[in-house]
């Protein structure tokens, strides 16, 4: 008997237990009956819930899940995630392959959004076996950054939008445009935005459960269930203010939701409970109370706390103040406003009044930059580990990229007449070029117009060079052209390059400090190059009396993201790769495609540069 002589009904069972690209390019091309059955919507449901987790907002993936099946053509669906898989491999292999246009290529990536991550997310864990698993691993991560930066950007850009043309309030915008700052370090993990709206939702469900009859409450009454709901549960606060404060995961929401402790500063606990109050009807907004956010409860129009009708012309309904952070009770507004007036009459206007959104999301970015200084400055390890610890990543990296994040919330919100706006942009170019080239695109679509528009308006004031219009217009351009370029040519056949002693991938120790890097390139210019905005050219943190003719060598080694210089007489070679394997150089992959352990070397994916290494 063939398969075409069985009944429908166990047809239909076969064809959902092969695999979607047998069914497209097997069973469906074999007859009529089969290439109909093979199309049904129901099958093809089925392959695009179990096939791709992720999906771009354009979709409207949950929306057409809860139609009827016939509603929406599901193989093309699946066709369309499947093709575009396809483009998403073949500009990862080019990444891989080339410098050479690599940024734009890092672009239509991103520009994929989440129809990239499910792919991207199958890479960074690359089996061992790949060729090139280092690349692949590290670029895949790179690519997978990009995007959670992309829809970050894309949420502080909508906030903006909403509040200056719309004049709105979405509940939702709070959380979404806070947890955009845990969105610059995910990492491959949870704990994106929309898993953090889905944390506060089951948050608020789980409150609701344990008081069925609190539809009979009043306003007052449930705002200090809710409160102390939420302490009780250690959701919000701090156990240790005074060592704690400035650590870098209690400024991130998707952190203090995830974390065992919770544990936040005042504006983010804030930020959560208004976030679940307003889930439960109330009108809860944080406060741009000067020191220590607090949270403003209005009651609803034309009633009063206790819910009591008052007319609001004669009478409008009084407020009250919560302090998540660290009291159960209600937060008297005389002692408040005793306390503004200590702070001078500067610092309290509309500090009672409930604030917009970008102005707490400006605020937090604030306690970033904050905690970054903090981190600057500290000279003890143990508590560097703790100001920079998250769930996941290498803390260094973590606190650059919040930064990032806290630099870029501020371009885009704070007026670009503010006094600050011209020092953030000079320090955010400076992170963008050193470490984050492959964001020119965003660069150019938002931040050139706000730098424009900037160096416009004080040209009207102080009347500068025409050229300042154009300043982060030429930067980007220029990162743009060296994308295009490609890489200066270093050949071992070249007379002057023979005697160079070590080649790219071979490991060392620092003959004096005795930690481990990599060799990434040599030059025997008595001081390299500095490097060009948005290229890999070597840095160079030599002495200006160095002697010319000289070979020096770039390396990357595990204490540091950095990619940095050294003199040949403090290399010394290592051969045990026992050692290597124990040291975390989780950079490697930007240069090299893997490590081969007979060798005690990392196999060079720098040949445009260094063809003989």
């Amino acid at each position: 008997m063939s398969l075409n002589q069985l009944p429908d009904e166990i047809i239909r069972q076969i064809l959902f237990c092969l695999s979607p690209l047998d069914t497209l390019h097997g069973v469906g091309l074999t007859c009529r009956h089969l290439a109909r059955l093979s199309k049904e919507g129901l099958l093809w449901r089925f392959h695009c819930i179990q096939t791709f987790k992720y999906w771009h907002p354009s979709h409207a993936f949950r929306t057409i899940l809860r139609l009827p099946a016939p509603q929406t053509d599901w193989k093309k669906l699946f066709v369309l995630r499947y093709d575009r898989n396809k483009q998403i491999s073949r500009l990862l292999n080019g990444i891989l392959r080339t410098k050479v246009g690599r940024h734009k290529r890092f672009e239509r990536i991103t520009k994929f959004g989440y129809d990239a991550k499910d792919f991207l997310l199958e890479h960074c864990d690359a089996d061992d076996s790949f060729e090139d698993v280092l690349a692949r691993r590290y670029f895949a991560h790179a690519a997978l950054d990009a995007i959670h930066r992309h829809l970050a950007v894309e949420q502080w850009i909508s906030l903006k939008t909403m509040e200056s043309e719309l004049d709105t309030h979405n509940p939702l915008e709070l959380e979404k445009s806070l947890g955009a700052f845990d969105m610059f370090v995910l990492h491959g993990r949870l704990d994106d935005m929309n898993d953090i709206t889905q944390c506060l939702g089951a948050l608020t469900a789980r409150f609701c459960s344990t008081y069925p009859q609190m539809d009979e409450w009043t306003t007052r009454q449930k705002a200090l269930a809710l409160n102390r709901w939420i302490r009780a549960r250690n959701l919000t606060g701090l156990q240790n203010p005074e060592r704690d404060y400035r650590n870098l995961r209690n400024c991130l929401i998707g952190q203090a939701l995830q974390h065992e402790d919770h544990e936040s500063i005042p504006i983010i606990s804030s930020a959560i409970y208004c976030s679940m109050a307003q889930r439960i009807g109330l009108d809860a907004r944080c406060n741009a109370f000067p020191t220590h956010i607090h949270v403003v409860v209005s009651p609803a129009p034309g009633r009063d706390l206790d819910d009591k009708r008052v007319d609001e012309a004669t009478q409008p309904g009084k407020r009250m103040y919560l302090d998540p952070h660290g009291n159960d009770d209600e937060v008297p507004e005389q002692e408040l406003r005793r306390l503004l007036a200590s702070f001078g009459s500067e610092n309290s206007r509309g500090a009672m009044d409930p604030t917009p959104t970008s102005s707490t999301v400006i605020r937090t970015a604030n306690n970033i930059r904050h905690s970054y200084e903090t981190f600057l400055g500290q000279q003890d390890r143990e508590e560097e580990t703790n100001l920079t610890r998250l769930l996941h990543g290498r803390g260094p990296i973590n606190m650059n990229a919040c930064y990032y994040a806290s630099l870029w919330a501020m371009l885009i919100l704070v007026p670009t007449s503010s006094p600050d706006w011209e020092e953030m942009f000079d320090k955010f170019m400076e992170q963008f070029c050193r470490h984050w080239p492959e964001d020119v695109w965003l660069v150019d679509k938002y931040v050139v117009p706000l730098y424009r528009h900037f160096a416009t308006t004080r040209r009207r004031r102080i009347r500068p060079a025409p050229s300042d219009v154009d300043d982060a217009w030429r930067i980007v351009r220029y990162t743009q052209q060296c994308d295009n370029m490609p890489p200066s040519v270093y050949s071992r056949s070249d007379r002057w390059n023979e005697d160079v002693p070590f080649e790219v991938g071979q490991v060392f120790r620092h003959r004096r400090y005795g930690w481990v890097g990599v060799i990434t390139g040599w030059t025997f210019m008595g001081g390299t190059p500095r490097r060009r905005e948005g290229s890999d050219e070597p840095d160079s943190d030599l002495e200006s009396g160095r002697p010319p003719e000289r070979p020096y060598f770039t390396y990357i080694r595990s204490t540091s993201a950095e990619r940095a210089v050294i003199a040949e007489e403090n290399v010394e070679l290592i051969n045990d790769p026992e050692l290597v394997l124990g040291t975390p150089l989780i950079h490697a992959g930007k240069f090299f495609k893997r490590f081969d352990p007979e060798t005690c070397r990392f196999v060079s994916n720098l040949k445009e540069q260094y063809p003989d290494d």
